[in-house]
């Protein structure tokens, strides 16, 4: 009754990651990831829009390849099975490819809400 539970450090280990890959999608959806706002506040009108629309065409390819190669990586990790769980590490890794395509969304989402505001504002 002195040990502790062999698979406690591991799930919890596999749920941080799991939490911070899927909580990146959320906090791109709400526009409230880490970033340097200097030359956006400094920014205006049009050429803050375009600004912005490159922000989000880069932050949508760095998803993309996040979502085809996180699934190449958790494809070929299926028949690794974690030490303790025995659990396949490609259903850990998956996470990868579920985090980079929630991002794709949340932006999009965000360039079509950009252009209808920026619609609105110009009527």
């Amino acid at each position: 009754m002195n040990s502790s539970l062999p698979w406690s450090d591991e799930v919890c280990r596999y749920l941080f990651v799991i939490t911070v890959s899927l909580g990146a999608g959320v906090c791109v959806r709400d526009r409230c990831l880490i970033a340097v706002d200097l030359i956006p506040q400094k920014l205006k009108g049009r050429v803050r829009f375009y600004y912005i629309l490159v922000l989000n065409i880069l932050v949508m390819c760095m998803a993309y390849v996040l979502l085809i190669y996180g699934y190449k990586f958790a494809r070929m990790n299926m028949k690794q099975l974690s030490s303790s769980i025995h659990i396949p590490m490609g259903i850990v890794y998956m996470v990868l490819s579920i985090s980079g395509l929630l991002i794709i969304i949340s932006t999009i989402r965000n360039i079509i809400e950009d252009f209808l505001l920026r619609e609105k504002k110009g009527k």
